[in-house]
C-alpha cells in the first residue's frame, strides 16, 4: 500500500510474518543450519535472519521444526567455549581395531582410516538430536584432509559429554561380542536402533 505526501512518497510494507515450509527429507536440517549460519556472518540480528530462523519447516512425515527451535534444542549439550576434555576414544578405538584386524603399526597411526570417523559420526554423534552433529561441525571447520580444528567433543558441555560417554560405553559393550565390523553395526541396529548404509560393507 502506497502513501502520497505533499513533498515526496512514501511507501508503507505490510510485515512479514514466519510461513511454513516444505522440506523434502531431514537431512534438509542440515542444509538449513549452515545456510543460517552463513547468513548470521552477512545479516547479523537482521528482521529477515530472525524471521528466517522462526519459519517453521515441514518434513514429508508431518514433523516440523524451525532454526530458532533446533539451536534451542541444541543447547542443552553445546558448550559456549570449547573445553579441554581428556581423550573419549581411546577404547573404542582399540576394539573397532580388532574388528578390522588392524596391526600394531595401524593402531598407533594418528591418521584413521576414513572408515573410523563414520563409524564415530554414526554410532555416536547420530544419536544425539537430529543435526546436532551438523552444527558441531560447523562450528568444527576442516583446516586440512580430513582434519578439524579440533575434536567434536571439545564443544559439548558437561550434559553433552555425559551423554557421548554413554554412546561411547555402548559401543564397546557391543564390539566384543562381534566378529567383525558388520555384525557389529547389525547388533547396534538391534540393540540402539542406530542406522547403517550398505556402502561400508561393499568392496
Amino acid at each position: 500500500m502506497k502513501e502520497e505526501t505533499s513533498n515526496h512518497r512514501t511507501e508503507r510494507v505490510s510485515p512479514i510474518t514466519p510461513s511454513v515450509q516444505k522440506v523434502d527429507d531431514r537431512d534438509e536440517i542440515s542444509r538449513l543450519l549452515l545456510f543460517e549460519t552463513e547468513r548470521l556472518t552477512k545479516e547479523a540480528f537482521s528482521e529477515k535472519n530472525r524471521i528466517f530462523e522462526m519459519e517453521a519447516r515441514e518434513l514429508l512425515n508431518g514433523a516440523s521444526f524451525s532454526i530458532y527451535d533446533k539451536k534451542e534444542e541444541f543447547k542443552q549439550f553445546i558448550a559456549e567455549k570449547e573445553r579441554n576434555y581428556e581423550p573419549k576414544f581411546s577404547q573404542f578405538f582399540r576394539l573397532l581395531g580388532d574388528l578390522f584386524n588392524w596391526t600394531e603399526e595401524e593402531r598407533r597411526n594418528f591418521r584413521k582410516p576414513r572408515i573410523v570417523a563414520l563409524t564415530i559420526n554414526e554410532v555416536i554423534y547420530k544419536r544425539f538430536p537430529e543435526g546436532l552433529l551438523e552444527y558441531v561441525q560447523m562450528h568444527n571447520r576442516y583446516i586440512g584432509y580430513c582434519l578439524r580444528r579440533t575434536k567434536n567433543y571439545k564443544l559439548l558441555n558437561d550434559d553433552g559429554i555425559l551423554r557421548l560417554e554413554k554412546y561411547i560405553d555402548d559401543a564397546n559393550m557391543i564390539m566384543p561380542k562381534c566378529s567383525d565390523y558388520y555384525t557389529f553395526r547389525v547388533k547396534m541396529f538391534e540393540q540402539f536402533g542406530v542406522s547403517y548404509q550398505m556402502d561400508l560393507f561393499r568392496s
